[in-house]
């Protein structure tokens, strides 16, 4: 596959998150997130490195393949972890 197709496809998982997301299927929502930021590393590495990607699904991985310098508040895990555990909390209450 080329990046041209990889970028198709990581729009195509985008707006299929968006369209999860509407309908309040967040585990998806989440999930196709993930698989279009995946495809769109991959479609980088094409283009960067002239290869094929890996099989992985390690997007930190697949950075690092690239050398790519993300924008530090792209790495604001912390904050959706806290979320998490703030809901988790909250609903233990319920």
């Amino acid at each position: 596959m080329d990046k041209d197709e990889w970028f198709k496809q990581a729009d195509y998982d985008m707006e299929t998150a968006e369209f999860m997301f509407k309908g309040e299927r967040y585990f998806y929502t989440v999930f196709m997130c993930h698989l279009s930021i995946e495809k769109a590393l991959k479609g980088l590495i094409i283009q960067k490195n002239k290869e094929a990607p890996p099989k992985t699904h390690n997007l930190l991985y697949l950075i690092e393949i690239i050398d790519l310098e993300l924008p530090e508040d792209m790495y604001e895990t912390e904050k959706i972890l806290e979320k998490g555990k703030e809901l988790l909390k909250w609903l233990k209450t319920q």
